[in-house]
């Protein structure tokens, strides 16, 4: 799906994530999502969100990775 996106479009998302990756560890905990979405101006109903970081967060850990995170953000 993040081939959808134009190069402009994938290097404002992972601007984005990488002002609010603070450890700079390559993830971002998942209570933080909604924010970013919200601040590249997306917005998903609450439990259509959860789900797809349910999806999306295979491990369990409450963190996405930089290519987990453009997959959200290009549905």
């Amino acid at each position: 799906m993040v081939e959808e996106l134009s190069k402009e479009q994938v290097e404002m998302l992972k601007n984005a994530f990488d002002m609010f990756d603070k450890d700079k560890n390559g993830s971002i905990e998942t209570t933080v999502v909604s924010t970013i979405l919200r601040t590249l101006g997306q917005s998903f109903v609450d439990s259509e969100l959860k789900e797809l970081l349910t999806e999306l967060d295979v491990d369990g850990s409450g963190e996405l990775e930089g290519d987990e995170f453009l997959a959200l953000t290009s549905r």
